[in-house]
Formats: structure tokens, C-alpha cells, sequence
């Protein structure tokens, strides 16, 4: 064992108590506390990882599961004090089902044609532009939020569209042209017929409702949750087409 002096062992006894927050160390205590009462009941002395495996074992499944997610920061039962554990995971690894965090949905190239397709350009007219950006010019919202009309030339058969940088504010260009699948540029020309010209908004992209914009412009968030609103608009629509079939199915003679 290392010789250390009194003082230097109390000092670094408190710094490491202060890594650890006080609402968590009191949660932790909590947990150490009904470990102690396992152990007592179980009469066990001596601290293993075999112990820890028959203690967590005992647990909620919910419980379990939140230590699987904590990245190797477990808690170290013996005698009130705190260490990383970071084999313990493996334990658990094979016994008990493992819970991911999950990932936002993100639309593929058929759900973007259909929703393009399938839709009323009179309701989802700015969705769709957004999309067809997107898929153009692979913009992310915080470039869609900055785009300006200047920033978009119409030369008939292309519209050429100049972003810039993030970082540097270096410009780059890219072309939306005529195609078959999503009618981009009818798109475009069809909603910078309805944008308001009279108004002194520079930014290109402004709310949309029911056939008309407004002099307020798109945000951040809206285009953020552009692609769950999508996907709530397709189950919706399921759920009517559902609804519409069960009420035929209903008005069907029986023979």
C-alpha cells in the first residue's frame, strides 16, 4: 500500500466525493442502502461480481435496463464507496435484452416521392419545396432557415440556387432542373406564385396555409419537424383509408 500522508488522503477522499452530484449521490446512497439490506438478508460478506450478478438478477427488469444504458458507470457495492466497474456490463450481455435509444426516422426517396405524389399541393405546398430543396441541394434547416429570394434565379429550363457556408460563408451553387418523378420546378414556380411580393421579407421560405403565404417566415423548428409531421400526415391518412374500407365492408350485403 502507498504511503500517503493523512491530509493528501482527505483531500483527494473530498474531490472525489464532489464529482458526484448531490442529487445523484443521494440516489446512489438509496441504492446502497437496499444492496446492504440484499446483502444482510442473503448473508453475504464478501463482495464479488457473482454477488452483483445474483443482486441485479433480483431487480425489476425497467432497473436493469437503466444500468445496460449508463455507460459503464456502475455502482461499486463495498462499503459506501463509489468506482467504475467497466466488465460488469458483460454479465448481462447474454441474459438480458438490451435497450437502444431510439433514432429519429428519417424519410427515404419513396417516401418523398410519394408524399410529393399523393398529396394536395393546395395544403403541402411548402412541405414539398422543402423537400424538393432537400433532395436538390442537400440542405440541412439551419441553411433552409437563411435562404433568401435573392439567393434563387430562375433562368427557365434550371433554377440555380446559392447557399453559403456555415463556417466560412463561402458561396456554393446547385441546380434544381425538370424532372418526371417530383415536378420540381412546377413546384417552385408554383409556390413563389402565392409568396407575397409587396413584402419587404427577404427570406424565401414563408408559413403556408391553405393556398397562400404569410409575411411570417419559416423557422428552425418548423423545418425540423417537417419529416415527423410527414409521417403523421401518411398515418392519418391510413387510418381514414382504414375507417373508409371498414364502413364499405360494413354497407356489404351478406349472402
Amino acid at each position: 500500500m502507498e504511503n500517503i500522508p493523512a491530509i493528501v488522503a482527505a483531500r483527494a477522499e473530498k474531490a472525489n466525493e464532489e464529482l458526484l452530484p448531490k442529487k445523484s449521490k443521494l440516489l446512489y446512497d438509496k441504492e446502497y442502502e437496499c444492496f446492504e439490506t440484499w446483502t444482510s438478508r442473503n448473508s453475504v460478506i464478501d463482495i464479488s461480481k457473482t454477488v452483483l450478478m445474483g443482486f441485479f438478477q433480483e431487480l425489476p427488469q425497467h432497473i436493469v435496463d437503466e444500468v445496460l444504458n449508463a455507460e459503464d458507470h456502475i455502482i461499486s457495492i463495498q462499503k459506501s464507496k463509489y468506482r467504475r466497474i467497466s466488465s460488469f456490463r458483460s454479465l448481462f450481455e447474454t441474459d438480458v435484452e438490451r435497450i437502444y435509444p431510439k433514432k429519429s426516422k428519417i424519410l427515404t426517396r419513396e417516401d418523398t416521392l410519394k408524399f410529393i405524389k399523393e398529396t394536395s399541393s393546395h395544403t403541402y405546398l411548402l412541405e414539398k419545396v422543402v423537400l424538393v430543396m432537400a433532395v436538390f441541394g442537400g440542405l440541412r434547416r439551419d441553411v433552409l432557415v437563411k435562404l433568401l429570394i435573392d439567393d434563387i434565379d430562375d433562368k427557365g429550363s434550371v433554377v440555380i440556387v446559392r447557399i453559403y457556408d456555415i463556417k466560412t460563408r463561402v458561396p456554393k451553387y446547385f441546380r434544381i432542373v425538370e424532372e418526371n418523378e417530383m415536378h420540381a420546378l412546377q413546384l417552385y414556380r408554383q409556390y413563389i406564385s402565392v409568396r407575397p411580393k409587396e413584402i419587404k421579407e427577404r427570406r424565401f421560405f414563408l408559413t403556408y396555409r391553405n393556398g397562400r403565404c404569410t409575411a411570417q417566415p419559416v423557422g428552425k423548428n418548423t423545418f425540423g419537424s417537417i419529416p415527423s409531421r410527414i409521417q403523421n400526415i401518411w398515418a392519418m391518412q391510413m387510418l381514414k383509408c382504414t375507417q373508409v374500407i371498414a364502413y364499405v365492408v360494413r354497407q356489404q350485403p351478406f349472402s
